[in-house]
């Protein structure tokens, strides 16, 4: 029997054949990845075709991120401009005053003389406030006398600071030349005490919302407000402003700082029951809505707080200040 030989030979060039089509194989899917990439002859790097396009998709998130704009509800002609100065910044019965927000401005404040009411005393007449601050305060403790059938509440302090020294306080409070505080004491037997949340006296404190005020520094809005609890000093800030917030439970600080953040002129507005609030920055000019009766406040800082009623005319609006037009009540005893 013949034995076989090895065809070494054949093996080699089957061994090359297979290499030669691996190699032909790897070129032509190099040739077709190639097809997919443009060279940039301006330098000697390439870039893949559609890196261009990412990059526009990249840059145009971003841009969608960071520029904000208005709402889709905000029809700029649903709104007349109205011209505001720097000044009006500083005026209004929502300005913050604080230790980083000096007051600066210089409102016309009223007398007590012939408007106070009788439910309660003052301890001096030389006192000062802002209009309707008077108003409202006669008609909170003619309201808290006919309630408790007592008449020892004193106004002891308005407009006024303090030497430290030689008062009842602890405490000196620049937002008191606003004329827009006040700070309510009880006249006792022996002595005079400030205002506290014992009854009946929580009655006042329970109920300043409704009358336009609020306690300002609540003790546990001490971290926020940089103030220790004082409830016998109530800030008049208006309607519906102070009932919103005792329904939100929240101080004048948060007040102003959701009002910037959550509604602003050209997108969501705060709704109330009888119309809208909504911040601007400041400028020469904030969108009003059209026909409707408005209040524009400062914020003692960076811009306004319009609040706007419905049903109302704009004729009857007023313009970063309050309106001192209220009638008085006859002097009382004090």
């Amino acid at each position: 029997m013949k034995k076989r030989s090895v065809d070494y030979g054949r093996i080699v060039f089957t061994l090359v054949l297979i290499i030669v089509l691996i190699f032909v194989f790897d070129t032509v899917r190099r040739f077709m990845r190639r097809n997919n990439t443009e060279y940039n002859y301006d330098c000697t790097s390439y870039v893949v075709a559609n890196a261009g396009t990412d990059k526009k998709k990249s840059e145009d998130k971003e841009d969608k991120e960071v520029s904000k704009a208005p709402s889709p509800d905000f029809k700029a002609d649903d709104y007349d401009k109205v011209s505001v100065s720097e000044d009006d910044l500083y005026k209004g019965t929502l300005i913050l005053v604080n230790s980083d927000n000096a007051y600066k401005g210089s409102g016309e404040l009223s007398s007590f003389q012939d408007k106070k009411s009788k439910s309660y005393r003052i301890r001096d007449y030389s006192l000062l406030m802002d209009s309707d601050a008077i108003d409202s305060l006669n008609k909170m403790l003619d309201d808290f006398s006919a309630s408790s059938g007592l008449s020892n509440i004193m106004l002891y302090s308005t407009n006024e600071d303090h030497d430290m020294s030689s008062c009842l306080y602890t405490q000196s409070l620049p937002e008191r030349a606003t004329g827009l505080c006040a700070d309510v004491a009880i006249l006792g037997e022996s002595s005079t005490s400030l205002l506290s949340s014992d009854e009946p006296y929580n009655w006042i404190l329970e109920n300043c919302w409704s009358y336009g005020y609020v306690v300002r520094y609540p003790s546990e809005k001490s971290e926020i407000t940089g103030e220790e609890g004082q409830p016998w000093h109530l800030r008049y800030v208006g309607l519906p402003h102070s009932e919103i917030m005792n329904e939100k439970d929240i101080c004048l600080e948060e007040y102003l700082d959701m009002l910037k953040s959550d509604y602003t002129y050209d997108a969501s507005h705060l709704e109330f029951s009888g119309g809208e609030i909504y911040y601007a920055p400041s400028g020469s000019e904030v969108y009003v809505p059209k026909g409707s009766k408005y209040d524009i406040s400062g914020n003692n800082s960076d811009g306004f707080i319009i609040t706007a009623y419905s049903g109302g005319s704009s004729d009857d609006s007023e313009s970063s200040g309050n309106d001192s037009s209220s009638d008085s009540s006859e002097d009382g005893a004090g």
